[in-house]
């Protein structure tokens, strides 16, 4: 007889001992799953520990078996999230703190991942998206949409083994979970879309056009093989400043020909092969 499958729940980006937190438990003490398969992990820093009486009579009522608090304190957020993962379960399921979710959203995700050795999976959800857009309903997912956009919901579950064996996210890219659905399918990985509406997420927090567009542009540059060459031309020259290389739309990256129209609006007399920019002929060593 094969054991039960057990899953670890990280509540990422919380902030304190909140309504939010405390909503996102309610949630998950509510789902159909086995309660004794299921542990809970929140990183966040010891001051905003689950230590008030109030919140251990919340969790004791929730009848919730395993809740544990990370300490994070001093760690990013990507660094935080990794140390929450660690465990022995068999996969591991990320939601953002103020998620409600439907009580069948661990085991419909798990069903997506029956016959699957190196998988992940997401449902639909309203908000959070890159645009910080609320919707209910999203395109169908194709592994082709990771090149231009982040089409993964912010609550997701994901094999252990897939994720160890990415060594979960790397601490130095701002779209870190971007980059581990870019890596997952690079590395033969496949992402389950369960279209169901099984999430409500709060949205996610929306950077300025600076910061986005160096966050998309370190993504190109630091994901080899993932992207076309005139999409990395455009990532190489907006870390420069060239004018040309605008953020281009929030949330995403764009696609060979739109880089070219980039390009060609570009005002000729600032091209290398333009008048003025003839130069006597020099000789180097």
């Amino acid at each position: 007889m094969t054991r039960p499958e057990r899953v670890r729940v990280v509540v990422y980006a919380a902030r304190s001992a909140s309504p939010a937190l405390h909503r996102t438990l309610i949630s998950l003490a509510r789902q159909d799953l086995d309660p004794d398969r299921m542990e809970i992990a929140v990183p966040t820093s010891k001051s905003v520990a689950l230590d008030d009486p109030k919140d251990q009579l919340l969790v004791n009522a929730l009848e919730l078996k395993h809740v544990e608090m990370v300490d994070a304190s001093g760690f990013t957020a990507s660094q935080a999230i990794n140390l929450a993962a660690q465990g022995s379960t068999d996969h591991i399921a990320f939601v953002p703190e103020g998620a409600r979710l439907h009580p069948g959203f661990l085991t419909r995700l798990l069903g997506a991942l029956r016959n699957s050795q190196l998988a992940a999976a997401f449902c639909g959800h309203t908000a959070g998206n890159a645009e910080g857009i609320a919707y209910v309903r999203s395109p169908t997912y194709q592994r082709e949409m990771l090149t231009r956009r982040n089409p993964v919901g912010p609550a997701m579950l994901i094999k252990a083994q897939s994720w160890n064996s990415l060594h979960g996210l790397r601490a130095d890219l701002r779209l870190h979970w971007w980059d581990l659905w870019l890596r997952h399918v690079l590395a033969g990985g496949h992402i389950h879309q369960v279209p169901d509406l099984l999430a409500s997420c709060p949205s996610g927090h929306r950077w300025g056009p600076k910061a986005d567009g160096t966050a998309k542009a370190m993504l190109v540059v630091q994901t080899p093989g993932a992207f076309e060459p005139d999409v990395c031309r455009w990532a190489m020259a907006h870390l420069r400043g060239d004018s040309w290389a605008t953020s281009f739309t929030r949330g995403r990256i764009p696609s060979p020909r739109e880089v070219a129209d980039l390009w060609s609006g570009f005002s000729p007399s600032l091209c290398t092969n333009a008048p003025g920019w003839e130069r006597p002929l020099s000789h180097s060593a």
